[in-house]
């Protein structure tokens, strides 16, 4: 049995390889947390650190907790999912038994640990097509197959969260942005777009949506894991900047980056999505004395300098 022995407050990371994990973890090294991450996809850091211990499960398999023996009084952060939504007849129904496999493999995972607090991150898709936000509201319509998945997990932990009596919080992110995401959204994609100088398919882009830079957004769960006061739980909150933007001025906005770019934007894209989606921050800011530090405008800079020198 290996022993995973560690003096300070101790963090329990589920799903290590993601653009969120991947800039947390960073975050809590330099922090001193003493950290396990339990990661589906192998993840190597830059410089080794004592502090934290690798993990590599994927939890469509039960994992052998007997194998190991970790501390006492640990905190959790699940980040464990994948981002893709796939049509429910193409893959989609595939996709969302093995989600439900792996949530219950979680759940049996955190059933036989000491926690002190399960920290969820979910998504604003779990408003589904609702069409006024509430943080409050725990179910909503879903839209495709991957808010039905995001709606079942954040569900799945309510029902553990009662039978379990664990401290929750669930995180709603809102459209998180920054250096090092992968191109399958939609920032990173315009930007390679523009560099590249290829065209971008996109809607007419009146939607209006809420983006947060991820120092920000993993700024918002740090303080969750250090919030020490009693509370009601579970906790659901929404993170994101709190301010919409138009898809369409996002664009140009990137476009102004590039002035010599004569790449076209074709508007004829279709998508069921909602209009409007914004988050309400007032219950963050109250709960975890937290709000957005960087500004749209800064953000994308500083997405856009770290495509264009990668």
């Amino acid at each position: 049995m290996a022993k995973l022995k560690f003096k300070k407050k101790n963090l329990l990371i589920l799903g290590g390889s993601g653009f969120i994990a991947q800039n947390l973890i960073q975050k809590l090294i330099s922090k001193k947390y003493k950290i396990i991450v339990i990661t589906f996809k192998k993840i190597s850091l830059k410089t080794k650190y004592s502090n934290i211990k690798l993990i590599q499960h994927n939890f469509k398999k039960s994992f052998d907790y007997k194998s190991f023996k970790f501390p006492r009084n640990i905190c959790v952060i699940n980040l464990y999912g994948s981002i893709e939504s796939k049509d429910y007849y193409n893959g989609g129904q595939k996709y969302i038994n093995e989600n439900f496999i792996a949530i219950t493999n979680i759940c049996n995972l955190l059933n036989n640990l000491n926690i002190s607090k399960l920290i969820h991150v979910g998504s604003s898709d779990e408003y589904g097509l609702e069409t006024k936000i509430n943080s409050q509201i725990q179910n909503g319509y879903p839209f495709n197959t991957y808010s039905f998945a995001k709606i079942l997990n954040s569900n799945f932990l309510f029902m553990h969260f009662h039978q379990a009596k664990i401290q929750l919080i669930i995180l709603k992110l809102f459209l998180v942005y920054g250096p090092r995401q992968k191109n399958n959204r939609l920032i990173p994609s315009l930007i390679e777009s523009f560099i590249n100088k290829k065209n971008f398919q996109s809607t007419k882009g009146n939607q209006v949506r809420d983006f947060c830079y991820i120092d920000d957004v993993n700024d918002a769960i740090i303080n969750c894991i250090e919030l020490n006061k009693r509370y009601q739980f579970p906790l659901i909150m929404d993170i994101g900047s709190g301010k919409g933007i138009k898809i369409k001025t996002v664009i140009n906005k990137i476009r102004n980056n590039f002035k010599d770019s004569k790449i076209k934007i074709n508007t004829n894209l279709k998508k069921i999505q909602r209009n409007n989606l914004v988050a309400d921050i007032s219950k963050a800011k109250k709960i975890l004395k937290w709000s957005p530090k960087v500004n749209f405008e800064k953000g994308l800079e500083k997405t856009i300098n770290y495509f264009k020198n990668k």
